[in-house]
């Protein structure tokens, strides 16, 4: 199938919820796109964003695609930051990224699932520590998805240096995933404070216990 021949159609709100957690790495076109394929199981499309330090998985039920690739979204993007369509629910997007412009290093599409690691049963006893700019996007998506009340992210940490997984309430349509920072890429001051914090809070609680 070529590039003209190539058609995907989905909701206008997950478009602008997934674009946020496109990558701008020129060595990596594809990651400024959308891996958009049929869903497995259910109808509709799932929708795939990555910078790979964050993801955003969305499944648009009523959204069709041709095949499964990434689709060029840039053109689209610059449209919908000057000129907002109006009355639109749906957008069609007439192209897929050729792939002899991706590395052969490249991030092979079906191992996304691969990353999403299980949620843990029980509270993990961790303190994750995150790059502001990479919560925002999620707090645009959650903006996005619901826009007709205030939206939460819940944030679940998991084992070891998995990243972390982020879901916006009551919209079970959204899974997120997010990188937590390495505790030594974080300045000595972070740790210090985080430290007496958390030393903080037990003295208050032995003196409450008294």
């Amino acid at each position: 199938m070529t590039r003209n021949d190539a058609t995907a159609t989905i909701e206008l709100r997950y478009l602008r919820a997934a674009l946020p957690f496109r990558g701008y790495d020129p060595a990596r076109p594809e990651l400024a796109g959308l891996w958009i394929e049929p869903h497995p199981r259910d109808t509709g499309v799932l929708i795939v964003a990555t910078d790979r330090v964050h993801m955003a998985v969305i499944h648009d039920r009523r959204g069709e695609c041709s095949h499964a690739a990434w689709w060029e979204v840039q053109r689209i993007a610059e449209r919908l930051a000057t000129d907002p369509p109006a009355g639109t629910e749906t957008v069609h997007l007439g192209g897929v990224i050729a792939p002899s412009t991706m590395q052969a290093s490249g991030p092979n599409p079906q191992k996304w699932r691969r990353v999403i690691p299980p949620i843990p049963e029980t509270p993990i006893p961790v303190q994750p520590a995150f790059e502001a700019r990479h919560i925002e996007p999620f707090l645009v998506a959650a903006r996005v998805l619901d826009a007709n009340r205030q939206p939460s992210i819940i944030i679940t940490p998991t084992e070891g240096k998995s990243p972390a997984i982020v879901r916006v309430a009551q919209r079970p349509e959204f899974l997120g995933l997010l990188m937590p920072l390495n505790p030594r890429d974080l300045p000595d001051g972070s740790r210090d404070a985080m430290r007496v914090w958390r030393e903080g809070f037990v003295t208050i609680g032995k003196e409450r216990d008294r």
